[in-house]
């Protein structure tokens, strides 16, 4: 609902189709294209995996950067309907990249040379141009040496209790098109799995240097947990808030809360998946630094607060 009005509405929000190879245990690739809702085609992900040894690989090519914790999940592992609007804000998604892992018994180092924000097609809430960035990207669990658990948001039954510590750090330059000289982010996430359950809370900052508004920052912070009630229903609940600092122009804290319910009719997989959720906007869309084009689920309103109740069915094969 926004400025008293009902809208209804269907959409087809992504297809995409993977290709995989694996030569060896050392070498791997993997392309990712995405169909979004208006037929548009991308091709998101194209890298070589190289695995000189256990515990080290090097990805090259484009590929998701390892930043916040939601962000290079899949979309089926992801706890909610879609990804969130922090997500949204503060992801950075594929870019073209050199990329190294390095894995302990409880420790995780990402270490990433790249061209930036959505491959350089976006800044951090702009639609500029990015140059270069560098990205690193810590982990450490606790109680656990099992990392598998930590492959997505949903907390499944019959894992075993961890705690979750990362924290992550991305500095970008534009290039003489881009509407952002440079910018800084940095984000913080803490994550406890359960058997049936999984919780995170994660806070992001920018700080950054707009050739239209100076040095600007703002910040955001989200919580979500969910849990199994049986093998194949989960009830799950989430709230974001997003403070736009010291962007200019008339704007508003991004307050958003949402609960659901997930079935999954199979226990050993999360590519199938039905969801039913309710959302309600505690400000309008359009005064925050939320981008309204992404699916958070509310529509573009310059006043008002609003509510949603969306359904999705989500499979794959």
């Amino acid at each position: 609902k926004g400025e008293d009005r009902d809208t209804t509405d269907w959409e087809m929000v992504r297809t995409r189709i993977f290709a995989e190879a694996e030569y060896t245990k050392y070498f791997y690739l993997h392309f990712r294209f995405n169909v979004a809702g208006d037929g548009s085609t991308d091709l998101i992900v194209s890298y070589i995996q190289i695995k000189p040894r256990e515990g080290l690989h090097f990805r090259i090519g484009r590929q998701f950067i390892a930043l916040t914790r939601e962000d290079w999940m899949y979309p089926q592992d992801v706890m909610t309907m879609d990804f969130s609007a922090h997500d949204s804000l503060f992801g950075i998604g594929t870019s073209n990249a050199i990329q190294m892992r390095r894995t302990w018994n409880h420790d995780r180092l990402w270490a990433c040379f790249s061209d930036g924000a959505f491959g350089g097609g976006r800044g951090f809430g702009d639609q500029s141009q990015g140059e270069w960035a560098l990205t690193s990207r810590y982990e450490h669990q606790f109680w656990t040496e099992d990392w598998s658990i930590w492959d997505d948001l949903v907390g499944r039954r019959n894992r075993p209790r961890g705690l979750l510590f990362g924290c992550a750090a991305h500095y970008q330059e534009g290039g003489s098109e881009s509407q952002t000289r440079w910018g800084v982010l940095g984000t913080a996430d803490l994550s406890y799995n359960w058997d049936g359950g999984q919780a995170m809370v994660w806070a992001s900052y920018v700080r950054g240097d707009s050739r239209e508004e100076g040095e600007v920052d703002y910040y955001g912070i989200t919580a979500q947990a969910g849990q199994f009630v049986t093998c194949t229903i989960q009830l799950y609940g989430r709230y974001e808030y997003v403070n736009p600092g010291s962007r200019e122009g008339d704007l508003q804290d991004y307050h958003a809360a949402l609960v659901g319910v997930n079935w999954y009719p199979f226990q050993w997989t999360n590519r199938y998946k039905m969801t039913a959720e309710g959302g309600y906007l505690f400000a309008p869309l359009s005064k925050t630094i939320v981008p309204s084009g992404t699916n958070v689920g509310f529509a573009p309103a310059d006043e008002g607060d609003q509510f949603y109740l969306r359904f999705q069915m989500q499979f794959g094969f």
